[in-house]
Order: structure tokens, then C-alpha cells, then sequence
């Protein structure tokens, strides 16, 4: 049984049936980059991610109309949790401007893209 309130007054629904589909072969998507904090930030933040496997992989920033702004790090690694802190700078040193921006963990069989938010 199902029982909302609506404006015109209270509504009940009987044998409502919710159908979810969930096939075998998707299994649920593991993250690799995890919540940078702060975010959103106004001088810093602390970026971490998670690297499943020994291997080669790239952590780049981009801004919304998909130019580089930074490069944070590359090269390999071995499995685990890393962090960096990033100073919201371009790559000439610049500081860059408030806005929406991209942070981009590539691996060799996986990429991954998460927004993150610089406050003016």
C-alpha cells in the first residue's frame, strides 16, 4: 500500500508493484577518485584517489570547455590510496578563476572525471 498526500487531499494506492532491473552483468562501479576536500574550495584542496592496480595513470584538471589547466601528477604507482594537494593553480603558476573545473584520473583500463568547484 501506497499513501500520499496531495492537495486535492490524501490518495491511496493499492498493489503498487516497482519493477527494478538489475542485470547480472553490471556490477556497481567502483570509484577511483574520491571526494577532494574542501569542495568547493577558495585557495587549496586536497585531492585523493585510488589507484586498483600497479600501473601508469594520469591526474589532470580541466575547466569547462575541456583546455588543461593542470597537470597534478602522472607516472606510476603502486596499488593504493593517494592524496595531493592541489594549490588551484594553472600550469604557468597562475591562479585560477572561480568556476567549474574537471579533475580526470586516467589508468590503463579506466578513466574517471569528477566536478569540483573553486570559489573566487
Amino acid at each position: 500500500m501506497y499513501l500520499a498526500a496531495w492537495a486535492a487531499g490524501l490518495q491511496i494506492y493499492e498493489n503498487l508493484l516497482v519493477n527494478i532491473e538489475n542485470p547480472e552483468s553490471q556490477s556497481p562501479q567502483l570509484s577511483f577518485l574520491l571526494r577532494n576536500y574542501p569542495n568547493p574550495f577558495s585557495r587549496s584542496t586536497i585531492i585523493r584517489y585510488y589507484l586498483p592496480g600497479d600501473g601508469k595513470f594520469i591526474l589532470t584538471i580541466y575547466d569547462y570547455l575541456g583546455r588543461l589547466i593542470k597537470s597534478l601528477a602522472r607516472g606510476e604507482k603502486k596499488v593504493g590510496v593517494y592524496e595531493l594537494l592541489w594549490n588551484g593553480r594553472d600550469e604557468d603558476g597562475n591562479p585560477i578563476p572561480g568556476g567549474i573545473y574537471f579533475l580526470r584520473l586516467e589508468t590503463a583500463d579506466h578513466v574517471e572525471i569528477r566536478k569540483i568547484i573553486k570559489l573566487p
